[in-house]
């Protein structure tokens, strides 16, 4: 698991070894749709929530890639496009300019899965104003059914301690971008964070000394069956669980 400052140094090497930042943010949103097509796997719709940062960008990006694989994509934005960033508008602009809308609608029973792209690592503990309010939208639609998916992780949510400031987005699923961050497995931060899945990019170290078993990694360790083999011939598992206290 990295502090925030570990992946901003993590992601300033990949820069220095020849990697611009658009390709990178084109890499990451690629890598975010693939996940999300796994812990979403039936087609339906998604509403892209995206901030004028990056975050918002990697969100833009996986929106192209979905919409390519049968998604019906919808966007919904809370900042003026002059405050995006650069890149951001240029995720925006290839996806053909859609509509951005400002609020969020009801599902009325439809399938529907909310992509959370406002805020990154970046961003301090808790949401005010139209962002809380969104977050909040957010959670009336999770009432009613639909999925909440994060980007790298809940808006609102502190990426080293897991705090939230009392108001952050309730994630069902949080996709991390190339490593975990330490905040997404502290005390409490479960409640937020959901299920946590990891978007692996080639560069990004998958942990330091604590490291999140994802099932791409168990599959790795376990290799190929037989069919016919049952569980006496597949080796046993030890499972060392608890906590620091115990």
């Amino acid at each position: 698991m990295f502090l925030v400052e570990e992946v901003r140094a993590i992601e300033e090497a990949i820069f220095a070894s020849g990697v611009s930042e658009e390709e990178l943010l084109e890499r990451a949103g690629l890598a975010l749709a693939k996940e999300f097509v796994e812990e979403v796997p039936e087609r339906g719709e998604v509403w892209v929530c995206f901030g004028s940062g990056h975050n918002g960008g990697d969100a833009l990006v996986a929106a192209r890639y979905l919409r390519e694989w049968g998604w019906r994509v919808e966007l919904v934005g809370v900042c003026e496009r002059e405050s995006w960033a650069p890149l951001t508008v240029a995720s925006y602009e290839k996806l053909g300019a859609p509509e951005v809308k400002t609020s969020l609608g009801g599902c009325d029973g439809r399938k529907v899965v909310v992509m959370d792209g406002l805020l990154g690592i970046g961003s301090r503990a808790g949401l005010s104003g139209e962002l809380a309010h969104l977050a909040g939208a957010m959670e009336v639609l999770r009432r009613e059914g639909a999925w909440v998916v994060a980007v790298d992780l809940p808006s609102g949510m502190d990426g080293d301690t897991g705090e939230t400031g009392g108001c952050a987005v309730v994630a069902d699923v949080t996709i991390t971008m190339g490593t975990p961050k330490r905040g997404l497995v502290a005390d409490g931060a479960e409640d937020f964070v959901g299920r946590l899945a990891l978007a692996e990019l080639e560069g990004f170290p998958l942990g330091g000394e604590e490291w999140l078993v994802t099932g791409g990694r168990v599959r790795e360790l376990l290799g190929r069956r037989r069919y016919s083999q049952y569980k006496t011939q597949s080796g046993r598992v030890g499972i060392l669980a608890g906590s620091v206290e115990y």
